[in-house]
């Protein structure tokens, strides 16, 4: 296998298989402190015990940063992807 090729099943294996979560509540403040804590690129979001989105790095670029939005005033449900 050439050197700059790396197969699925070697990647999936040294992944830890771990997902954090906040809840749709969180301030954007915190979602993205807890995604450079745990340096991940993304949190699940939880509305209760159900699943109701996600929160990436791009998503802080595209939706928060781009749009000007208050760090500790907004909530991640408001730009969460579905």
């Amino acid at each position: 296998m050439p050197q700059n090729i790396v197969s699925v099943s070697r990647l999936l294996s040294e992944k830890s298989a771990s997902i954090f979560y906040v809840s749709e509540e969180t301030f954007i403040e915190q979602a993205i402190s807890e995604i450079y804590r745990q340096c991940i690129v993304s949190v699940v979001i939880k509305k209760g015990r159900s699943i109701c989105g996600i929160f990436t790095e791009r998503g802080v670029l595209t939706r928060v940063l781009s749009a000007g939005r208050d760090l500790k005033a907004t909530q991640v449900r408001e730009v969460m992807t579905e």
